[in-house]
C-alpha cells in the first residue's frame, strides 16, 4: 500500500517506564518534579519542571511543562526521561498564567507554520503558471510613491 507524500504509518509509541501517578498529583497539587533528561544527542540534563500537562500523539508521549532551569516552556518526550522526583516548587497561583502562554506561544507557532506553508504553496503555483503575482501597471503605480 502506497501512503500519500508527507505521511508516515503509525509506529507503536515507546513504552514508558516512569511514575505517571506522581505526574498527575504534580499537576493537581501544583508541584515541580525534577527530571533526568537524555535528548535526541543523548546528552543529559537534568532540570525542574512544573508540569502543566501531558501531550498523547500515536507515537510518543509528552510531558508539558515550564522549565525552571531555561525559564521557557518545554516538552519533553517521555521515553527520553530517566528519572523523576519530587521537587520542592510549589507553583499553585501561576498555572493559569503558565497554561495561557504555552497555548499562546503553540497557536503562534501553529499559525507561523501554516503561512510558511502557504507562501510556499503559493510561489510553486505562481512558478507553474508563469506569472507574476501582480500586474505591471501595479508596479508602475508604486514606484510613484
Amino acid at each position: 500500500m502506497r501512503l500519500p507524500l508527507g505521511t508516515h504509518p503509525l509506529r507503536s509509541r515507546v513504552a514508558v517506564d516512569l511514575d505517571l501517578d506522581l505526574l498527575r498529583t504534580a499537576c493537581g497539587e501544583e508541584f515541580s518534579v525534577r527530571i533526568a533528561y537524555r535528548d535526541a544527542n543523548g546528552r543529559r540534563t537534568e532540570c525542574q519542571i512544573l508540569r502543566l500537562g501531558m501531550s498523547y500523539s500515536p507515537r510518543t508521549l509528552m510531558l508539558v511543562g515550564w522549565c525552571l532551569l531555561r525559564e521557557a516552556h518545554r516538552t519533553f518526550e517521555m521515553f527520553r526521561i530517566e528519572a523523576i522526583e519530587r521537587g520542592e516548587h510549589s507553583f499553585r497561583p501561576r498555572r493559569v498564567q503558565f497554561l495561557r502562554e504555552y497555548v499562546a506561544l503553540r497557536t503562534a507557532e501553529w499559525k507561523r507554520k501554516e503561512q510558511q506553508a502557504n507562501h510556499r504553496n503559493e510561489k510553486t503555483q505562481r512558478g507553474a503558471h508563469l506569472s507574476p503575482p501582480f500586474s505591471m501597471r501595479t508596479v508602475r503605480l508604486r514606484s510613484k510613491f
